[in-house]
């Protein structure tokens, strides 16, 4: 009798990958975001310190 093979559903396989790689993104989104922010907020208030 012969094997028959069946197709393995790639999708499935690839979701906990791609569901990470969201993850990854939205991090990597908030992250320089928050960066950006912080470095704006430091610009602004050092130049209200030293008076530049």
């Amino acid at each position: 009798m012969e094997e028959q093979n069946l197709p393995s559903d790639t999708s499935e396989e690839k979701k906990p990958r791609g569901k990470w790689k969201k993850y990854a993104a939205v991090g990597a989104f908030l992250f320089f975001l928050i960066k950006g922010l912080l470095w704006l907020v430091g610009i602004y208030f050092g130049a209200q310190i030293f008076g530049c």
